[in-house]
């Protein structure tokens, strides 16, 4: 299937009178496709305009990504942080790069983390869109030690065989977490 998927966009490609703008209008899925089908021989022109357009896509995401004030984190099954925007690695104290191959549960208090990894396997088991925690009061650890108040959603993301777990964490203010009332006068 996936083989005559890509020999359908290639041919398509191959065959029309401006190739750039028919790779230009090719969906995500379909560059993807193009790409695993790049171990077949096929025009080295094609294959390097569609390896520029997936790298301009991935850097457009990415860009968006950062510009979000919320922390973004994606991780494999296994818990390991596949990749972090620049708002995760200001909100645990870390280089974004840092958090890129770590586990989750190291940006939890370690009183959590084994109840974290069963948690994380049942979530494997259903996955779906759903916030983190229902009701609980979660915490986060900043790189210094400091822990402080999240909410998270969770989301399955899924790129071919791999199973991918989407997290949007939100540090609580301060004022949430008092119940204070913001417009009291002291």
């Amino acid at each position: 299937m996936g083989d005559r998927r890509f020999r359908r966009i290639y041919e398509s490609v191959r065959t029309a009178p401006n190739r750039l703008a028919v790779i230009r209008s090719l969906t995500d899925d379909q560059v993807v496709a193009a790409l695993a089908g790049a171990s077949v021989n096929f025009d080295p022109f094609i294959a390097n305009v569609l390896a520029t357009e997936a790298q301009n896509r991935i850097l457009l995401a990415r860009r968006v990504l950062d510009l979000l004030p919320d922390a973004v984190l994606l991780a494999s099954a296994d818990g390991a942080i596949k990749f972090a925007n620049s708002q995760a690695g200001t909100m645990f104290g870390y280089e974004q790069e840092e958090l890129v191959g770590v586990s989750v549960e190291m940006l939890m208090p370690e009183r959590f983390r084994g109840a974290h990894e069963h948690h994380r396997h049942e979530y494997q088991e259903a996955p779906r869109k759903r916030p983190m925690g229902s009701g609980l009061h979660l915490l986060g650890l900043r790189k210094d030690g400091a822990e402080f108040q999240v909410d998270i959603s969770l989301g399955p993301v899924k790129t071919g065989d791999d199973s991918l777990v989407l997290m949007v964490v939100r540090e609580v203010p301060v004022l949430q977490r008092t119940g204070a009332d913001p417009d009291a006068r002291t």
